[in-house]
Order: C-alpha cells, then sequence, then structure tokens
C-alpha cells in the first residue's frame, strides 16, 4: 500500500516536473517569437522609411536640375536681355540697374539653392562643408544670421549617413526661417566618447511642450532619420537666448569615409 503511495507521488512529481517544464518552454518560445516579430517590424519600418526618404532624395534631385536648367536659364535669359537694354539706352536709369542686380542675387539664390538639393552635388563634400554652405545661403537671404561652433574636425560617417544626418539639419533650419520668428541661429557639434552631438538653437517663440504631440511632418521626418542612423533627437526651450533648441545624438562607429 505505501509502496503504490510513494509511485503516486513519484508519478505526479514526474508529470508536474513535466508540464512545469514544457510551459518554461511555452513561455521561452513565446517569448523569442515576439521579440522576433517585434524586431521584423522594426526591420520593417526602417526599411519602409529608407525607401520613403530614397523617393524623396529623388524629388529633391529633379527639383534641383527644374531649378538649374528651367527657372536658371530663365533668368539668366532675362539678364542678358537687360544687359543688352542697358546697352542701347546707354545711360539706364538707376531702377534698371537696380532691378539688374535683384536678379543676379536671385540668379545666386537659385544656384546655391539647387546644389543644395542635389544628393550627388552634397556627396562630393563632407558633412561640415555642406554645412558651412548651408549657412552661407541662409545668410545671403539677410533674414536671420546664422553661425557654426564646432570642435570636431572630421564626421566618422559615410558620405550616405552623412546626407542624412543634413538633411535633418537643413530641415531644422527651415523650420527656423518659417516658423519660429527668430533672427539668429547657432549650430554647435561636438563629439564625446563615440557620439556625436549637435544642437541646432534660436531665439525665436519657441513652443509649448503639449505641442511636441502633435509635431509637424517635418520635425517627425527628423525624428526618423536620426532614428535610422542609431540616434536620437529632442526638443527643448531656451538654451540660445529663448527660442527652440534641437538636440541630435548619433554614435559614430569610425567607417571608412
Amino acid at each position: 500500500m505505501a509502496l503504490n503511495i510513494l509511485l503516486t507521488i513519484f508519478l505526479f512529481f514526474v508529470a508536474g516536473s513535466f508540464l512545469f517544464a514544457y510551459v518554461l518552454l511555452y513561455n521561452e518560445r513565446k517569448r523569442k517569437h515576439a521579440a522576433e516579430k517585434k524586431e521584423m517590424q522594426r526591420l520593417f519600418d526602417q526599411q519602409l522609411l529608407q525607401s520613403q526618404f530614397e523617393v524623396q532624395e529623388h524629388t529633391y534631385s529633379v527639383l534641383s536640375r527644374e531649378l538649374h536648367d528651367n527657372i536658371g536659364q530663365l533668368l539668366n535669359s532675362t539678364k542678358l536681355l537687360i544687359g543688352v537694354a542697358q546697352r542701347e539706352i546707354g545711360s539706364p536709369p538707376p531702377v534698371l540697374d537696380t532691378a539688374n542686380e535683384i536678379l543676379s542675387n536671385a540668379i545666386n539664390e537659385i544656384r546655391n539653392l539647387s546644389k543644395s538639393l542635389d544628393k550627388e552635388w552634397l556627396e562630393q563634400f563632407r558633412l561640415l562643408e555642406n554645412i558651412s554652405l548651408e549657412i552661407k545661403r541662409i545668410n545671403l537671404t539677410g533674414s536671420i544670421t546664422t553661425s557654426l561652433e564646432t570642435t570636431v574636425e572630421k564626421i566618422a560617417l559615410v558620405s550616405d549617413k552623412q546626407l542624412i544626418l543634413f538633411r535633418i539639419i537643413q530641415e531644422a533650419l527651415q523650420n527656423v526661417i518659417k516658423h519660429s520668428k527668430a533672427n539668429k541661429v547657432l549650430i554647435r557639434i561636438s563629439e564625446k566618447e563615440h557620439v556625436l552631438y549637435i544642437s541646432i538653437a534660436d531665439n525665436g517663440i519657441g513652443y509649448h511642450p503639449e505641442q511636441t504631440a502633435t509635431a509637424g511632418v517635418g520635425i517627425l521626418h527628423m525624428r526618423k532619420r536620426a532614428e535610422i542612423l542609431g540616434g536620437s533627437m529632442e526638443l527643448t526651450n531656451g538654451d540660445f537666448g529663448q527660442g527652440l533648441t534641437v538636440h541630435l545624438s548619433i554614435p559614430l562607429f569610425y567607417e571608412n569615409t
């Protein structure tokens, strides 16, 4: 009788242990499946974003060519006609000289804007060079003063990633011009422990924290681009005068550039 009881207890123990092990195995497989599914979703989302940005880059390139080949040529032809008129008149009125000067400025602005949109043109240069050229283009408009402070001489990212990072900075500057009512922008770049830190600060009207939930498409694109680079983007108020500051943190892997 005692033997039967012991045998029954043993069988219950074995069955319980088997059931416990099966539940553990099932939960582990379920956890791994959930993790794999989440990783696949993350990779899919990243590839989808990458495709969207590639389409956007293609659109920028088309727009760049249109600006250069069509609008640029029209403006150059107009400038040529003004020059002919000035020579035929002999002593052209000051308003014609002013119109010619304004047209020359417009041609230069169209040329610089065309270059800033052209992926192939931008990839010829390093990120810091492209930022400097963008600052020069913005400052030529006279509406806002933009400056750069950097302790970094070379940024360890391949050209494709440098272009993505440049688009983030470019979008941030355009947001300042369009929305901030600022007259000054300061870009700071530094590196610490293989992480690149970039801030774009303006002295404009800033923003209210509750507005971040309904951030514009431009800000969302900036954040997604930062995520593609394995980094992050944050917005804060008041680092420079008042206004808004965009903070970027991008890991560097010292790839062959």
